[in-house]
């Protein structure tokens, strides 16, 4: 019993019961299994053996994602059952390449500015690695959609970057932190 316990508090505080809306897959950029971990910093070329202005994508990847790709404007839509996203979500991206010394570039939903990509000036920010995160308002997913609009158009001078996925993670319904609370409580409980 203890251990079913542990294993759904885990799956909880992990997200496992979280809702989720993806467009595009956990592959590092088609370059490794799914799931691999890719965390910030890794080097899309030298860590993951991607070629530049190539294209990793297989047949069920959206046309934006796991390709080394040229300064360009980047529209798409995620489609979503509302009612899962009612109390509002988080935009995940992970990008390569993505926000060197020609950033920093918008993220827009539903033409709201939800964040910027700041620039990244570090050594080799040509090929890193960046995971990103920006909260999106309820509001702007009440209708079951919520347009995607990353203003790359300054990313000049052959420049290029890749796109892993995005994914829209819903803001979990008060009754599964309260669930995760009582079985944490119940478990200090029974180790006393």
């Amino acid at each position: 019993m203890r251990t079913l316990m542990i294993a759904a508090l885990a799956a909880c505080a992990t997200g496992a019961f979280a809702v989720t809306n993806w467009m595009g897959d956990d592959d590092s950029f088609g370059l490794r299994p799914e799931g691999t971990p890719c965390p910030d910093g890794t080097l899309w070329r030298d860590d993951l053996g991607g070629s530049f202005f190539s294209n990793y994508q297989e047949g069920s990847d959206p046309f934006f994602t796991d390709k080394w790709d040229g300064g360009t404007e980047i529209r798409y839509s995620h489609l979503f059952t509302a009612s899962d996203f009612a109390l509002g979500a988080t935009l995940h991206l992970r990008v390569a390449g993505l926000a060197d010394d020609r950033g920093p570039y918008d993220v827009y939903g539903d033409g709201v500015l939800l964040g910027q990509i700041s620039t990244n000036t570090v050594a080799n920010n040509f090929q890193m690695v960046r995971n990103l995160s920006f909260g999106v308002g309820a509001g702007l997913l009440a209708d079951g959609q919520l347009d995607i609009y990353l203003d790359l158009r300054n990313n000049s001078n052959g420049d290029g970057y890749s796109i892993d996925y995005s994914k829209l993670e819903a803001v979990p319904e008060p009754g599964t932190l309260a669930a995760l609370g009582l079985g944490l409580a119940a478990l200090r409980r029974r180790r006393r």
